[in-house]
């Protein structure tokens, strides 16, 4: 990065992008709510709901993700929503508008041991706590700080400004889905 520090980051799609992001399809409290009834027929011995229910887990993790092309896009100033996923932002004082995946936009959190700039949504890793995960701003009414963790309902996430030598690893869109 140059001098001017870019604040916000977010995904543009473009069919001839050299980036390739991983975006849910379906929620994560979609398919955790599927598995809440499911235990709930197992705990009462309803097999038959059940069954449907797990039927309906393995449907909705294979559709879980999709595939979209393009470019990351940094600015400086906080935009906003014109209509759809067009985003109105400001950089360097000029007013582009773009087609943004609002779910992909991350603040800028910190720099790297290595000077890499970190966001919310990047997976860093650190030798001092030692922790791993993807940065979120943990929002609860009794503070408002930034951390990691394996999700935003993580217990176990720590403090970003616990450890000073963090490393940025990627995001959580280029990470490949495993399952």
């Amino acid at each position: 990065m140059n001098d001017k520090r870019f604040l916000f980051r977010g995904f543009h799609p473009d069919e001839n992008g050299k980036t390739t992001i991983t975006l849910p399809k379906v929620s994560e409290q979609e398919i955790a709510e599927v598995e809440r009834k499911l235990k709930i027929a197992l705990d009462e011995f309803n097999l038959t709901y059940a069954a449907k229910l797990n039927d309906k887990l393995h449907s909705l993790k294979a559709e879980r993700n999709v595939k979209v092309k393009g470019e990351w896009k940094y600015w400086t100033v906080l935009g906003h929503l014109v209509h759809g996923d067009k985003f109105q932002y400001s950089s360097g004082g000029i007013v582009s508008e773009i087609e943004i995946l609002q779910e992909t936009i991350g603040q800028w959190v910190k720099t790297d041991k290595n000077g890499k700039d970190i966001f919310e949504g990047d997976q860093v890793f650190s030798f001092d706590c030692p922790a791993r995960g993807f940065v979120f701003l943990d929002s609860r009414p009794d503070h408002m700080t930034y951390r990691v963790g394996a999700s935003e309902e993580d217990e176990d996430a720590v403090g970003l400004f616990n450890a000073k030598d963090w490393e940025l690893i990627g995001n959580k869109w280029e990470i490949e889905d495993n399952e």
